[in-house]
């Protein structure tokens, strides 16, 4: 009886001076992370990140059970916060800070009480990979029992982390289609067309295709000299797409309405690729001349232009380069 007696004191005064260390010695804030590749474009990776309900619901410390999950929407102006308090004793929320589309994704959490801190996430995308660096930061208490706690549980939160990019991984491959396309190199000149300024909501980017058909099919077919097309006026990856939608004409015809009437281009190099545009998703193509340009050891040097084909529903993006 003595024995574990004395077992058990020198494994608690064991316990005590690893706890004063960790305190004394260690960091005031916890850092963590994980990488993974992903084999599916950007586009469906940021959809899932940026959509807290999802994330939330793959791990151990958001949520177990739906009863102890609940969305706290009194931050006024700001994305609701999403609470948990689970049966393992763990305790907090997370809530959206700040999300740039394809690019990153910044969450304000909390995985015990008085110990905040951010979960970022960064996209990148190259060689048809999609890479998430996932970046976790914590400022810890002061409390000698919460700062204690919070570096016990370093380990499993490391772990989760990690399984949850690698369900995340499965869950996107699972739902990606994969985009083989042929990539060339060519060279845009002057031309002259009909264009029209439209600002369109991300969400209402398909009816853009049904505009510019409407004004195609509106100009006399003789004056027409090239395909219709659309160009963005500021990075295709804003909620709000600002854009022009144009059909080239002839330079006699385009001066009848000189306000209608623009020069797009002088001699610029691009990469092109064709697609079906009613099955395939614009920005994965983009995502993918951009990508095939770095590989190049090039750069995109301004927004894409895309010349639509009713005929065949095909169209191809041609994305100004350079050196």
């Amino acid at each position: 009886m003595r024995r574990w007696f004395r077992i058990i004191v020198r494994l608690l005064i064991l316990f005590t001076l690893l706890s004063i260390i960790i305190y004394v010695f260690m960091p005031s804030n916890l850092s963590v992370q994980e990488s993974i590749d992903v084999k599916c474009p950007p586009r469906l990776v940021f959809l899932k990140l940026a959509d807290p309900s999802y994330w939330i619901s793959r791990s151990r410390f958001f949520y177990s059970k739906a009863n102890r999950f609940r969305i706290d929407s009194t931050a006024n102006g700001k994305p609701y916060i999403y609470r948990w308090n689970n049966k393992n004793g763990t305790a907090g929320f997370i809530q959206q800070k700040e999300a740039k589309r394809y690019e990153s994704v910044i969450y304000q959490v909390s995985y015990t009480p008085k110990s905040e801190g951010e979960l970022s996430f960064s996209i990148s995308y190259q060689k048809s990979s999609t890479t998430i660096v996932a970046n976790l930061d914590i400022d810890l208490p002061r409390s000698f029992v919460e700062k204690v706690k919070a570096y016990l549980w370093y380990i499993p939160i490391k772990r989760s982390l990690r399984n949850e990019l690698q369900s995340l991984a499965m869950d996107c491959e699972m739902n990606a289609k994969p985009l083989s396309l042929s990539i060339k190199r060519g060279m845009i000149h002057d031309f002259k067309a009909f264009i029209s300024k439209s600002y369109v909501p991300k969400k209402q980017s398909v009816t853009i295709i049904g505009e510019l058909h409407r004004m195609y099919k509106s100009i006399p077919e003789s004056t027409i000299v090239g395909r219709p097309f659309i160009q963005y006026v500021n990075s295709p990856y804003n909620d709000t797409l600002v854009l022009i939608k144009g059909v080239p004409t002839k330079s006699e015809a385009t001066s009848r309405i000189p306000s209608y009437a623009l020069s797009l281009f002088s001699r610029v190099e691009t990469l092109s690729a064709t697609f079906n545009f009613r099955e395939t998703n614009i920005d994965d193509v983009y995502n993918l001349l951009v990508s095939r340009a770095k590989e190049m050891n090039m750069e995109a040097d301004g927004y894409p232009l895309i010349f639509f084909s009713y005929r065949n529903n095909t169209a191809t993006m041609q994305l100004p380069v350079s050196r």
